[in-house]
């Protein structure tokens, strides 16, 4: 049998509705598609939940219990066959049933000039006052991604690691050191090994990013000491023709862009509904 096109990797922890909801959206695939759940919740609830799916092409693993959350991420990109790969959180997931699917047959296509890395659409939950939306029009996304990568060491403009789909022969590990920056570490050194990108606006993910159980929540006053610390490392390995390509402004002109940015997001996005 031909490997998948598309591994789906979906890290678990205590919150079986999120997975569940997940694997509610699958379509069709003809096995271009493969899930793979990696649970490292306390109780047996994600894995009724698994289990309530038609299990044909979801890997379900049960951790031996939590751990470093990092290493269940590194530990189902070694188990991923699929030509790209794509990390979902519990907390994320496809705005349409069969959208996975859809985006291995656009993969898959001979007519499709493929890239190394896609930046996929990204949704609200639901509609937000536009000063607290964090979001950013996908237009400003893609574009800092091509044009000014270096700038995700200042604002993460990428967003979820659902959006983020690689290439997996040029996939690098998650930093296991690493707890606020490790998703822009990882994209940072994903674009060192290719800048061959695409926006694919047309797939979209949306992203329960005010969920109270997400791994960072409780980081509370440390995340500022935190992000300079991790920020001082990342840096200290890019390569000049990542770290070079700045966007550079004075401080307060780049935040007022960035909370103008914010405020077209809030008015573009929309809100998604259904759940």
């Amino acid at each position: 049998m031909p490997a998948p096109v598309l591994s789906v990797l979906i890290p678990a922890y205590n919150y079986a509705a999120g997975v569940d909801r997940i694997l509610a959206r699958r379509g069709e695939s003809a096995g271009r598609v493969e899930y793979i759940v990696h649970d490292d919740s306390v109780d047996d609830a994600v894995a009724t939940a698994v289990r309530g799916r038609d299990e044909q092409d979801v890997l379900y693993r049960r951790n031996a219990g939590p751990g470093n959350a990092i290493a269940n991420w590194n530990g189902l990109l070694d188990r991923a066959q699929g030509e790209f790969v794509v990390l979902v959180h519990h907390d994320e997931f496809p705005s349409r049933a069969g959208l996975f699917e859809d985006l291995a047959a656009h993969l898959a296509d001979p007519h499709t000039q493929i890239r190394d890395v896609y930046l996929l659409g990204l949704r609200r939950l639901r509609r937000r006052w536009p000063m607290t939306d964090k979001l950013v029009p996908d237009f400003m996304r893609f574009w800092l991604l091509r044009h000014f990568p270096a700038y995700l060491s200042k604002r993460n403009f990428v967003g979820p690691s659902a959006t983020f789909v690689v290439r997996r022969a040029l996939c690098p590990r998650f930093d296991e050191s690493l707890r606020w920056l490790v998703d822009v570490d990882f994209y940072l050194r994903t674009l060192q090994r290719s800048g061959n990108i695409k926006g694919l606006g047309q797939f979209g993910i949306v992203s329960e990013t005010d969920r109270r159980q997400s791994i960072t929540r409780g980081l509370g006053p440390e995340i500022a000491d935190l992000r300079s610390r991790e920020l001082a490392v990342i840096t200290a390995r890019q390569d000049a023709t990542v770290t070079t390509g700045g966007l550079w402004l004075p401080a307060i002109a780049e935040r007022t862009l960035w909370l103008c940015a914010r405020f077209a997001g809030a008015l573009c996005l929309g809100g998604h509904h259904g759940g």
